[in-house]
């Protein structure tokens, strides 16, 4: 029993969810770790986190080779929530926080921080409502998109505005369900504004899932969600803004206790304002999480996403990603966790002509140790290689790391 209860604790901590995230209106959303809560009156719960990190990398700014510049540096991270509420309604409201300072490359440090609130409505099961609302200070870390790393240019940081409205109908065991949500998303930088001014954009999403029960642990999908990204600059206007549609049918499923999933599939559409410019592709997300043992879980995520991207020829960037992960509980004291990714993104302009395409391929891994149930320290290896056919953008990478977490 306290090898399950490791796996849950630690699996939650590596930022991984526990189960299948899709749909809508299953509860809170929380910016920070709620494996540890501190009773402060009856309902009330607290939460406090906080780390501390040393890494070593020897491509800072993911650069070609020969522009390679080796750097040491020294992380943070803090972070405090408070939950309250019944079984029926939850409510919560989180801030966090993570810096890092680098030692040979100080454009390259950062500190990003968030704060979330969320509350979700429940009456008698059938009827729940969840809205969420927060801000996010972010950065595009160097040699991403743009050569800033090797140019000596400090890294963009932008202020992320986000609200979200969903809304669920149907008992947990119902026949049918219906989700219905409302996701917006306004995103403004913060610095290097002559370059950046562009890049602002704000993005509204709504959709529809329908569910269908095969049996108690079988349930067929199909859903659509529509979408409009505007941008505030006129030149990027005409060029980026655009609508996006996507349509799928899908499948989840719980076989026994070792095996859940959820696998969309269908088609995803881009269509720029300014002309009669499109996209068309297929599109799928699937989740599979395996557990031969209890305290054993193998993860396959695989998926299709179009997003905005900082290079400025470019009108949208779309990617597809898939992701293989293992985490294994050894014993009370150690875990181990392993992945393996590999991402093909594609830069499409107003043409909808690809004009770049990078392939990423990341390999990592993590040795855990719990100090104690709130402690853990956590030494990592990742190693990464981006092949391009732009060969500016080329670049491979291996960090090392040791970070200590501590949560209450």
């Amino acid at each position: 029993m306290k090898r399950v209860l490791i796996l849950s604790m630690c699996w939650l901590t590596t930022g991984v969810a526990q189960a299948v995230p899709y749909g809508y209106g299953d509860g809170p959303g929380h910016n920070v770790p709620v494996t540890h809560p501190i009773d402060l009156d009856g309902a009330l719960e607290g939460f406090l986190n906080y780390g501390a990190s040393f890494e070593q990398t020897d491509n800072i700014a993911r650069a070609t080779k020969g522009n390679e510049r080796s750097a040491s540096g020294l992380g943070y991270q803090l972070g405090a929530g408070l939950r309250t509420g019944s079984d029926k309604n939850t409510y919560w409201i989180g801030v966090g926080g993570a810096g890092k300072s680098f030692d040979k490359a100080s454009q390259a440090d950062y500190f990003d921080s968030d704060v979330l609130g969320s509350a979700q409505i429940n009456k008698n099961g059938r009827h729940r409502l969840l809205l969420e609302g927060g801000m996010r200070l972010g950065h595009d870390p160097i040699g991403e998109d743009r050569l800033a790393g090797v140019n000596q240019i400090n890294i963009d940081r932008w202020l992320d505005t986000t609200a979200r409205v969903a809304y669920h109908f149907g008992l947990p065991l119902a026949r049918m369900g219906l989700d219905i949500y409302v996701e917006s998303l306004d995103r403004e930088y913060q610095n290097n504004r002559s370059a950046t001014s562009v890049l602002d954009f704000d993005r509204v999403d709504v959709g529809a899932v329908l569910s269908a029960a095969y049996s108690e642990k079988t349930q067929f999908v199909v859903g659509a969600q529509a979408g409009e990204v505007d941008y505030d600059d006129a030149t990027s206007s005409a060029n980026r803004d655009a609508d996006e549609f996507r349509y799928f049918v899908g499948m989840r499923w719980l076989a026994a206790a070792k095996t859940n999933a959820e696998v969309r599939i269908g088609q995803l559409e881009r269509d720029l304002a300014s002309n009669n410019a499109s996209d068309s592709s297929f599109f799928w997300d699937a989740l599979v999480d395996w557990r031969p043992r209890s305290y054993s879980m193998f993860r396959l995520s695989t998926s299709v996403q179009n997003g905005e991207s900082a290079f400025t020829s470019a009108s949208f960037v779309g990617r597809q990603t898939t992701t293989l992960s293992w985490f294994h509980s050894w014993n009370e004291q150690w875990d181990t966790n392993v992945f393996l990714r590999h991402r093909v993104s594609d830069y499409y302009n107003s043409a909808m002509v690809a004009t770049r395409s990078d392939d990423t391929t990341q390999l990592g891994a993590s040795l855990i140790y719990h100090i104690s149930s709130q402690a853990s320290l956590r030494p990592r290896i990742d190693y990464a290689v981006n092949n391009s056919d732009q060969p500016a953008f080329e670049y491979e990478r291996l960090d090392l790391g040791l970070s200590l977490h501590v949560g209450f």
